[in-house]
C-alpha cells in the first residue's frame, strides 16, 4: 500500500451542536474523504452542514436507523483504503493518520488499529461466570495488541471489513458491535492494535444516553446483545461448560428473563453467524482469552 486514502465515517443523530464543535478538529487531520451519516435528524444538522462543510459528504436515511446500520453505510459509501469512525463527542488533539497507517502498513493482517482515548488504555479479554468481557489495560508509550478496536474511534482496514461483513445487524440498534467484529476478526486470524500516538478527547456526550432513551431498555439491549455474541462465537463446549452454569444463575433473578426472551428472538440471526462464514475460524475464544 504505497498511497494509502483515507476517509473518516461520523454518524449522525441531532447532533448539530456536537458536529460545530468537534469537526474542525476532524477536518484539520486531513482526511481524504468526510463523511457523515445522517440518521434521519430532527434538528438541522444537514442544512449546517451544507453551509458550513460543503466538502463534506452526507448519506442520508429517511428513517431512523441505529448506530450500526449507519456505521455500515457510511463504510460502503466510503473510498477509502483505511476508514476511521468517529462518534459524534470524539476529537483528535493531534493527527491521528500518520501513526495509524504505519501500523497498517507494516502489517497487513491488521484488521483494525483503536485510538487512544485520553484516560483508556487497550483492551483485553476475559471470561467471568461464563460470559464474555474485558479489561482496560493501562495506557503506555507502546503500540499494544487489543481485544477490540472501539466503534467511536478506531480505524479500519476496508478491504478486511467488507470482507468480514461490517458490523452484526443483528446487534441493531447498538452496544457490543465493535467488540464482535472485534472478536470475529481475531478468531479469523486478523490483528486489533491499540495505537497511544493517536490521540482523541472522547467527552461522553454521545446520543446515546438516558436523556433520550429510557435507562431500563438501553441496560437491556446492552445485555440482550451480550448474549448474542456468546451464542454467536462460543463453541458448543464453551456453551455447555463455562456459559450455561453462568446463565442458570442469572436466570435465577427474574429480571434477567426479559433479556433472555429479547435474545431469544433474534435467535436466528445467531443461527446464520455461527453457520454463514467465509472460512473456518481459527481460534476459539478460550485461545483467544489465553494468547493474553
Amino acid at each position: 500500500m504505497d498511497t494509502i486514502k483515507t476517509s473518516v465515517v461520523i454518524p449522525n443523530w441531532n447532533g448539530r451542536q456536537l458536529l460545530e464543535k468537534n469537526l474542525p478538529s476532524v477536518v484539520k487531520c486531513g482526511f481524504d474523504e468526510i463523511i457523515i451519516v445522517d440518521d434521519a435528524s430532527p434538528d438541522n444538522s444537514n442544512n449546517f452542514l451544507a453551509e458550513k462543510f460543503p466538502e463534506v459528504k452526507i448519506v442520508k436515511h429517511s428513517k431512523n436507523m441505529g448506530f450500526v446500520d449507519s456505521v455500515n453505510d457510511g463504510v460502503t459509501a466510503a473510498s477509502g483504503d483505511i476508514v476511521f469512525l468517529l462518534n459524534l463527542d470524539v476529537y483528535p488533539t493531534t493527527n491521528i493518520i500518520r501513526p495509524v497507517l504505519d501500523n497498517f502498513k507494516k502489517d497487513e493482517k491488521v484488521f483494525a488499529v483503536s485510538l487512544h482515548e485520553k484516560g483508556y488504555g487497550w483492551a483485553k479479554p476475559a471470561l467471568v461466570d461464563g460470559y464474555v468481557t474485558h479489561i482496560p489495560g493501562i495506557e503506555s508509550k507502546e503500540t499494544h495488541k487489543s481485544f477490540w478496536p472501539s466503534g467511536g474511534s478506531s480505524a479500519f482496514r476496508k478491504k478486511l471489513w467488507d470482507e468480514l461483513g461490517g458490523f452484526d445487524e443483528n446487534l441493531t440498534p447498538f452496544y457490543w458491535e465493535d467488540l464482535e467484529i472485534g472478536l470475529r476478526a481475531t478468531k479469523h486470524g486478523y490483528k486489533i492494535l491499540w495505537e497511544p500516538k493517536a490521540t482523541v478527547v472522547h467527552e461522553h456526550e454521545a446520543i446515546i444516553n438516558p436523556k433520550y432513551f429510557n435507562r431500563r431498555w438501553l441496560n437491556w439491549i446492552k445485555d440482550r446483545n451480550q448474549l448474542l455474541v456468546i451464542w454467536k462465537h462460543f463453541t458448543l463446549k464453551e456453551l455447555l461448560v463455562y456459559h450455561l452454569p453462568g446463565l442458570l444463575k442469572r436466570l435465577a433473578k427474574p429480571g434477567y428473563w426479559v433479556v433472555f426472551l429479547m435474545a431469544l428472538l433474534r435467535l436466528p440471526g445467531v443461527f446464520r453467524g455461527r453457520t454463514n462464514k467465509k472460512r473456518k475460524a481459527i481460534y476459539s475464544y478460550e485461545q483467544i482469552v489465553e494468547s493474553f
